[in-house]
């Protein structure tokens, strides 16, 4: 149920969002400059800057993570809110499925984690009552047992 609920919820939210944003091709007016990490580990992005037209056909320019191999003049898409700023892909069928995945996993763990507590719940409380019981035994059983009066 949980992960029926997640993926319900998030594909509303991807449809919200597709129809908030939108997908515009971004002329780089640089090359991606790249910083090596470690040596180890090859390069990482820095980014580069970028012109793309906004959905109210204003001209915008930023900063954007260009793919390896982009040179300047190369286009490449990104994704931008109604007022033009660059913003992040909507969610797709993938990221639908991990969140579904996901909540599925965490329901299973809090159960599991609930059900453990109500059992030990349980369990000191059956401790209790034997304990008072075998308590009023021994005070039945103790005299005698003793010889003491």
């Amino acid at each position: 149920m949980a992960g029926s609920w997640a993926h319900v919820t998030s594909a509303q939210e991807a449809q919200a969002q597709q129809a908030a944003r939108s997908q515009v091709p971004a002329t780089l007016l640089q090359a991606p400059s790249y910083v090596t990490v470690y040596p180890a580990a090859g390069y990482a992005p820095l980014g580069a800057v970028a012109r793309w037209r906004a959905p109210d056909g204003q001209v915008r320019t930023g900063l954007l993570f260009a793919p390896s191999g982009t040179t300047a003049g190369s286009t490449v898409p990104v994704w931008v809110d109604r007022a033009g700023q660059l913003t992040n892909s909507p969610l797709g069928p993938a990221q639908l499925a991990t969140r579904a995945c996901l909540a599925g996993e965490v329901a299973v763990g809090i159960l599991a984690i609930a059900l453990i507590a109500v059992g030990r719940l349980v369990r000191w409380i059956l401790d209790r009552r034997r304990m008072a019981a075998w308590d009023a035994d021994w005070l039945v059983t103790e005299p005698r047992w003793t010889s003491r009066q």
